[in-house]
């Protein structure tokens, strides 16, 4: 992979290419620190999540025990299954975080380090103002 930097009519001296360079590599490295950032912080945020909904997982799962204790019927049923289902959603979002949300920024971490990794070729072009004059 390789960064091509066309400059057009640039005023003043010309900047050293090495400058440039380092600049472009410096902004690169930049992002990609960025990126590692927040993952981590995705991922704690992730764990975070995950203590929650297990929590509320063992509560409402409690909550279903507790209900054997209520009268056979229609309405023990409902509360038993409708409390079973309310911690599994509890945990619907925390999965989600942990197992698939992540992978974009892994991705991106991945396109940023192949950049980082390119050559970069400066290239300077003469623009129509300057033909003209």
């Amino acid at each position: 992979m390789a960064i091509a930097v066309t400059i057009w009519d640039e005023p003043g001296p010309r900047m050293a290419a090495d400058s440039i360079v380092e600049a472009v590599h410096s902004h690169f490295r930049h992002a990609h620190e960025q990126i590692q950032r927040r993952l981590r912080e995705h991922l704690r945020r992730g764990q975070i999540s995950l203590a929650v909904g297990l929590t509320m997982l063992v509560v409402f799962l409690a909550l279903a025990g507790f209900t054997r204790s209520l009268p056979s019927g229609a309405v023990r049923e409902i509360l038993r299954e409708g409390f079973v289902i309310t911690g599994w959603v509890a945990m619907w979002r925390p999965l989600d975080v942990l197992l698939y949300d992540w992978w974009p920024l892994v991705d991106e971490r991945r396109q940023i380090a192949r950049l980082l990794d390119a050559s970069v070729s400066i290239r300077y072009e003469v623009g129509q103002a300057q033909r003209e004059g």
